[in-house]
């Protein structure tokens, strides 16, 4: 069995991955895609989960280590402010999923997905920002940053929640060490 040192790949840490198949495309793309797509790079470059990759015919793709992987056009939905007293503080987008198939999730099937934010104007922050991206790929960093955004606190709450379990678990088990009977009544 051959294990491979990560850290050698020339993609470790990268999050925007441009595939050998986009070659050929590179290749004839004028010179503002190709800015456009360093700019991305650079902005990309410390997510964590989720990353963009470049295919073929520059077709933009966003994956994950998970079942998750997107591509196809990407529309970003404004935030649902019809329910006066309880707005939404999610931001959703329609994409084509590309990802495991799994729970009824073919590949190409047309989804939408949510984005949870802490409040309704964060939400609303978002979409505004990545509406307003000046071309389609960087509306597509700007989601797979807010993805990876997302998962950072997503895993970052699972910790702290574990961390308390596991303090409280402790606490108890001392307190009972301490003043703990071994009588069974």
């Amino acid at each position: 069995m051959q294990v491979n040192n990560n850290y050698s790949s020339p993609n470790f840490g990268m999050a925007l991955k441009i595939k050998p198949e986009a070659m050929e495309s590179l290749k004839k793309a004028p010179m503002e895609t190709l800015e456009t797509l360093e700019r991305i790079g650079e902005n990309l470059k410390d997510t964590k989960y989720y990353h963009m990759e470049i295919l073929e015919n520059l077709e933009p793709r966003i994956t994950s280590p998970y079942a998750n992987k997107y591509r196809g056009f990407f529309d970003v939905k404004p935030t649902d402010k019809s329910d006066k007293l309880s707005p939404s503080n999610f931001l959703t987008f329609s994409t084509l999923w590309d990802g495991t198939e799994i729970y009824g999730y073919n590949k190409g099937k047309k989804i939408q997905e949510a984005i949870q934010y802490a409040s309704s104007e964060a939400a609303d922050a978002a979409y505004k920002k990545i509406s307003s991206a000046p071309t389609e790929l960087e509306k597509i960093a700007m989601i797979t940053k807010e993805l990876d955004n997302r998962e950072i606190e997503r895993v970052a709450q699972e910790k702290a929640n574990k961390e308390l379990t596991e303090a409280v678990e402790n606490k108890a088990n001392d307190l009972f060490s301490k003043f703990g009977s071994k009588d069974a009544e």
